[in-house]
């Protein structure tokens, strides 16, 4: 089994967590986390999420939204993510 991260957000910063992994034979993936950012001054933005069209490619074989935890900055994106690319949504109680 082949595996080919796209690390979407959340590397060495606080917020927007999100990767996916995709396995190459099949081409299905899964979507870790889906967290938003937030500004770190003024009041220009309220939340930061990554551009969903990242998943178009993956409507079709995206098999689930797994959120490690329900804090802002793993599952912020989620609403905006699912709306491109639907898929069942997967968390601890």
């Amino acid at each position: 089994m082949t595996l080919r991260l796209h690390v979407v957000g959340g590397l060495g910063a606080f917020g927007q967590n999100c990767l996916l992994v995709e396995e190459m034979e099949t081409g299905d993936a899964v979507c870790i986390d889906a967290g938003a950012g937030f500004p770190r001054e003024g009041p220009a933005q309220e939340l930061m999420v990554a551009d969903p069209n990242f998943l178009k490619p993956f409507v079709g074989r995206l098999r689930a939204y797994v959120c490690t935890h329900g804090h802002e900055d793993h599952i912020g994106a989620l609403g905006y993510f699912h709306k491109v690319c639907p898929a069942p949504v997967y968390g601890a109680p």
